[in-house]
């Protein structure tokens, strides 16, 4: 009966050892996930805020980078955070001129318009930063829970071990 009860808790601790390969595995994508999440987050920051100061181009950059982030986050976000995001992205069509003359008098001068669009971008951050800091809280409790589930499994092994080497010199003393 020993030998079967060892033969069961071998079984068990293999059974344990495979499925805490498969939640390292998991943590290992949802981190690196969360990362390259938060990498692309920062970087639209960056480009937004750069915009800021240079207008030519950046505009068109930050459109392209939040997009992409958009495709990257858009199921991890609210309703109201992807609208803003989607009008921040959205070409909009130029008026037609109907002035007449010296263009720079009819020409408004650009007023940065993303600000909203940068704060929203600043709390994704932060979200996705928790969320990160969760992950590895929650992978440092299965290791653990690991650890002391094989400490008290091998205990009970080697406990049954020696119970079964002092039943078989029992018997052999008895002979």
């Amino acid at each position: 009966k020993l030998t079967e009860e060892l033969l069961e808790q071998d079984k068990t601790a293999a059974a344990a050892l495979e499925e805490r390969k498969a939640g390292e595995e998991l943590y290992k994508a949802e981190k690196a996930s969360l990362q390259d999440t938060i990498q692309a987050v920062g970087q639209a920051i960056t480009i937004l805020t750069s915009t800021k100061k240079d207008t030519d181009t950046g505009l068109v950059q930050a459109k392209s980078q939040v997009r992409s982030l958009l495709a990257l986050i858009g199921f991890s976000i609210n309703t109201k955070q992807r609208q803003t995001m989607q009008a921040f992205v959205e070409d909009k069509p130029r008026p037609e001129l109907e002035a007449a003359g010296d263009r720079k008098v009819h020409v408004k001068g650009y007023a940065f318009k993303s600000d909203s669009v940068i704060e929203l971008l600043k709390e994704l951050e932060t979200k996705f930063e928790d969320e990160l800091v969760a992950t590895e809280a929650a992978e440092t409790n299965a290791i653990n829970n690991y650890d002391l589930a094989k400490n008290a499994r091998d205990a009970l092994i080697k406990a049954k071990q020696e119970a079964k080497a002092t039943k078989e010199k029992e018997v052999a003393d008895s002979r």
